[in-house]
């Protein structure tokens, strides 16, 4: 609702009691003659000769302050230029002359300057749900050193417009996730899991990976049972190195290093381990693959100690059933590597790869991109050689048992 006031007074500073104020909306052009039944609403002024018309509907309004023949107004439409103006409230009237911005200050303690940026053209003050037109930058920094604004595709921020600053995320002494990425499209049901808290609709989270030393958590989300890959590192672009020494480095490379603390590197410790793949398994979480400070490789064996069951056999872990050197040769057939050349003996192998797939040393046939599993076929190549040696102590036998009845046959 609209209030309108006012004071009126003598030449002489004497207020001028019962003096009758009338507004008109604006839209009337009311004028000296204007009855005063279209006014919207009136006021007599009171002993200190001030007039209060209040519950004025949303408008603009004339005020018409009738003194016998003399008659004053306060036009809407009136522009004033003042050098300095002080207000307690401010109301600013929409284009429609419907509603009003009420601008309240905040409750301040002291005098302070509110400075306007300087600008080249018309410009939107960031508000509540007030967007900000495309490439509409808000500068960041004394000397818009950052900025950030939506180009019409994509929000862009330039944390080093001037000069070479970064983009900081400081979470200060909280231990929750540092960043989500989140989509409306995502149900995975996740609320309360293993690192860190999430939100049901969250497909990614970073965090830290102990609240007091630091280190980073990267974990990716997704609703089960529909997705057979839920993260993936992808690098594109570059020329792979054919480097082959410890000089090496690959398109994709992972490092691990200790320090001192003191802003120097360490090296890991010896027979640290650098690099595992940890799976849930069992309802634990167990270490699948191990890639220690010598680059040895350490893979599960037959069954984890400390989780024993039937969820952490592994799968065909002896070949005893099998003719292992046979089952050797078979999988340089289905290789079919350069350089193999068949003798005599291949004939007598029984097996194809079928049985290779059977056992688990393929994991698909060769034409369809089936992959060599050598944990498998470590395992496979242990049995041949136990097998091989079986044999050698069964001829070392027989050879002693010739050599008994020779010796034998001799004395006689």
């Amino acid at each position: 609702m609209v209030r309108l006031t006012g004071a009126l007074f003598n030449d002489g500073g004497t207020a001028r009691v019962g003096i009758t104020a009338y507004a008109f909306a604006a839209s009337l052009n009311a004028d000296e003659n204007t009855a005063t039944g279209s006014a919207a609403g009136s006021d007599a002024t009171d002993a200190s000769g001030e007039w209060d018309i209040t519950g004025l509907a949303e408008n603009l309004y004339d005020v018409r302050i009738d003194d016998g023949t003399s008659k004053r107004w306060r036009r809407a439409n009136e522009r004033v230029q003042l050098e300095m103006m002080e207000v307690s409230n401010l109301l600013m009237r929409n284009p429609a002359d419907t509603f009003v911005y009420d601008l309240v200050p905040a409750a301040i303690t002291a005098n302070r300057t509110l400075n306007l940026p300087l600008i080249t053209a018309t410009r939107t003050l960031i508000a509540n749900d007030t967007p900000l037109a495309d490439n509409e930058q808000v500068l960041l920094g004394t000397g818009s050193d950052a900025n950030l604004f939506y180009d019409g595709t994509d929000l862009i921020i330039r944390p080093s417009l001037v000069g070479t600053g970064a983009m900081v995320i400081d979470q200060q002494g909280t231990d929750v996730k540092i960043l989500a990425l989140r989509s409306s499209d995502v149900a995975t049901g996740l609320t309360t899991i293993p690192n860190v808290d999430v939100a049901t609709n969250d497909f990614a989270v970073f965090g830290k990976r102990d609240p007091a030393t630091g280190g980073l958590i990267m974990q990716a989300m997704s609703t089960d049972g529909v997705e057979t890959a839920v993260l993936i590192l992808s690098a594109l672009g570059g020329t792979a190195e054919t480097t082959k020494t410890t000089a090496g480095r690959g398109l994709i490379t992972m490092e691990a290093r200790e320090h001192d603390g003191a802003n120097a590197l360490a090296d890991v410790t010896a027979d640290g381990n650098v690099f595992a793949i940890v799976a849930r398994v069992g309802g634990t979480d167990v270490a699948r693959f191990i890639v220690d400070e010598d680059g040895d490789l350490f893979v599960v064996s037959v069954i984890d100690v400390a989780n024993a069951g039937p969820a952490n056999v592994i799968r065909g872990t002896a070949f005893d059933s099998y003719d292992d050197v046979a089952l050797v040769r078979a999988f340089e057939h289905a290789r079919q590597p350069a350089g193999l050349i068949r003798s005599q003996w291949d004939s007598h192998v029984k097996y194809n790869e079928q049985h290779l797939i059977d056992a688990g040393l393929l994991g698909a046939p060769v034409a369809e991109g089936g992959m060599w599993n050598l944990t498998q076929h470590t395992r496979l190549l242990n049995g041949a050689v136990w097998q091989l040696g079986t044999r050698a102590y069964a001829q070392e036998q027989r050879i002693a048992q010739l050599e008994r009845q020779l010796l034998a046959l001799g004395g006689a």
